[in-house]
């Protein structure tokens, strides 16, 4: 996903000679403008707490708004930030749970991610599709 921040002016502040900002008051975010969105996105809890606090994003019900110029985008949730089983997806407590679930559950299986070879992974993004 491409997004443009567009900014009230008023609360830019211009070097008078280059005309280049050198400061942005808090509030200067007026909204964004999506340049490139896809039918599924991973949404970073940075990016999530970025723009709550700017507010162009909203989380809430499921889903993930964002208050584009053009109108609004939203993304129904389908997996939150947490710990999850390689072998079947299942949502896990913990890291000490993911291990007990894989023992318990997949055992003496290989795990299908070579990237996380105990079988559980720790997600830290929202994996969405569009709404």
């Amino acid at each position: 996903m491409y997004l443009k921040r567009t900014y009230h002016q008023d609360k830019l502040v211009r070097d008078e000679k280059t005309g280049k900002v050198t400061e942005v008051k808090p509030g200067a975010v007026s909204g964004v403008k999506i340049l490139r969105a896809g039918a599924r996105q991973n949404f970073s809890t940075k990016i999530i707490e970025q723009g709550v606090a700017e507010g162009w994003l909203s989380l809430g019900q499921g889903k993930i708004t964002i208050k584009a110029e053009g109108g609004d985008v939203s993304y129904t949730i389908e997996r939150a930030p947490g710990y999850y089983c390689c072998h079947c997806n299942e949502k896990l407590d913990d890291g000490t749970a993911g291990a007990a679930h894989v023992s318990e559950e997949h055992k003496d299986a290989e795990s299908p991610d070579p990237g996380n070879p105990a079988g559980y992974r720790r997600d830290s993004f929202y994996a969405c599709a569009k709404a």
